[in-house]
């Protein structure tokens, strides 16, 4: 299973991290974390988390263009 959570403006990226260690504790292979405004995007695993900027991103069989996503030529 893989979360995708996609951040608004009211909410705090540190509290979305936490949200996804703690999805990745009940069991979630990976969760991804969008910061739309800074096209960032979180990768969380068991093995730790790593952060992508424009880029497609590719986890447990599922890859997502990020850069297409977000209008990027």
């Amino acid at each position: 299973m893989v979360a995708i959570e996609v951040i608004s403006a009211s909410q705090n990226i540190q509290d979305m991290l936490i949200k996804a260690e703690c999805l990745i504790q009940a069991g979630v292979k990976a969760v991804r974390t969008v910061e739309p405004y800074s096209r960032t995007v979180f990768v969380t695993t068991d093995a730790g988390e790593s952060i992508l900027h424009n880029q497609p991103v590719a986890s447990e069989g599922v890859q997502i263009d990020f850069k297409h996503i977000f209008g990027d030529p």
